[in-house]
């Protein structure tokens, strides 16, 4: 009989974790889920699903509560794990969170949690980092995983600072380290596009200066396909590898919302100067107002900033996925419009749109 091989997935409830730790489970795999209890820090305002949580259990997960900033709270989950999908985390840079919080727990409880691991006798731990550990492109081309790094903020520099100690990490353990960085990343169980769809729900969408820029953009389940092949396949132990779909243009893949929602959008130009001083009075109002329509409810940003306006202006982050095409096999089994349909059936379920 085949063995069945059992995985740990830290933060298996949430975003990402879900849809992997359901693709795991659709391969016959045992899936043990780590679920945060308690509360992070006040300024973190991630959404767990108790639905999720549910499904998962229905489809036969084992869920396990405990805490990463010790993660004695949750050992006993790992015992005879093959593989470990390291999800949780801080997901993105979240306003007013201190810089600490991402190194404690982005950084020092990857760190301890890769030990115990090892201690735990794991043969595999696949990391989930961020293209933001890259930081973005200087010259306009797509990043590869050789790129020299430059991460522009603590969520990128708590990411960078993992991936260097874990490839340390794996020239001299017996467990098998690989690393995957996302870009952006969108799906069903994520509202963080919510202010980009109720925008082009009304019939326009603003851009820029003159020039229009390419970014990455990846569905959900495209994603956890190619974190399951690095963490399957021998060929990705000790190395780093970026997965998406390709690089989109920003006009083009919001047209495409605005056809699935059923708007012909209009584009409305704004000067980049002027885009640039309307940023940083919003970042002044959403300190004076910190609370929407100035900030958004996600992750506590001002609904428009000056990152803003570098975001869609730039090809700053692209990335090349050649790497994991070539030594995993990976390909994106959804398209564009497969992905924006799902997420746009997904949030007129949930009355978001």
């Amino acid at each position: 009989m085949k063995k069945v091989k059992t995985a740990f997935v830290t933060g298996g409830a949430g975003f990402i974790g879900s849809h992997l730790s359901e693709l795991l489970l659709d391969e016959d795999w045992k899936v043990k889920v780590l679920v945060r209890e308690g509360d992070m820090h006040r300024a973190y305002n991630d959404t767990v699903y108790d639905e999720v949580i549910e499904m998962l259990k229905n489809k036969g997960a084992e869920i396990y509560y405990g805490d990463l900033k010790d993660v004695k709270t949750f050992s006993e989950g790992l015992s005879q794990v093959d593989v470990v999908f390291h999800v949780a985390g801080v997901a993105y840079p979240y306003y007013g969170l201190p810089d600490e919080i991402y190194f404690r727990i982005n950084t020092e409880a990857t760190i301890n949690l890769a030990n115990l691991c090892e201690e735990e006798n794991v043969k595999r731990f696949v990391y989930i980092s961020s293209i933001e550990a890259a930081g973005p492109s200087l010259d306009g081309r797509p990043l590869t995983e050789s790129s020299s790094r430059h991460p522009t903020d603590a969520y990128g520099m708590s990411k960078k600072k993992s991936e260097d100690y874990l490839l340390n990490f794996n020239k001299n353990s017996k467990m098998g380290v690989s690393i995957v960085r996302p870009p952006m990343t969108y799906g069903e169980r994520s509202p963080l596009l919510s202010r980009a769809f109720n925008v082009i729900k009304l019939g326009y969408f603003p851009m820029f200066g003159k020039k229009d820029a390419y970014f990455e953009f990846c569905y959900v389940k495209n994603l956890v396909n190619g974190i399951y092949l690095a963490g399957v396949k021998e060929e990705a132990i000790g190395n780093v590898y970026f997965i998406s779909e390709e690089s989109y243009k920003i006009i083009e893949t919001m047209e495409k919302i605005g056809q699935e929602i059923g708007n012909e959008i209009k584009i409305i130009r704004i000067p980049k100067n002027i885009a640039y001083k309307l940023g940083q009075f919003m970042e002044i109002l959403s300190e004076i107002l910190p609370f929407y329509p100035f900030r958004g409810d996600e992750i506590g940003s001002p609904l428009f900033s000056r990152k803003t306006v570098d975001w869609v202006t730039n090809d700053q982050y692209i990335c090349s996925t050649k790497k994991a095409r070539s030594h995993l096999g990976y390909a994106p089994k959804y398209t564009r419009e497969q992905g924006i349909r799902n997420l746009t059936n997904w949030y007129r379920e949930k009355g978001i749109i």
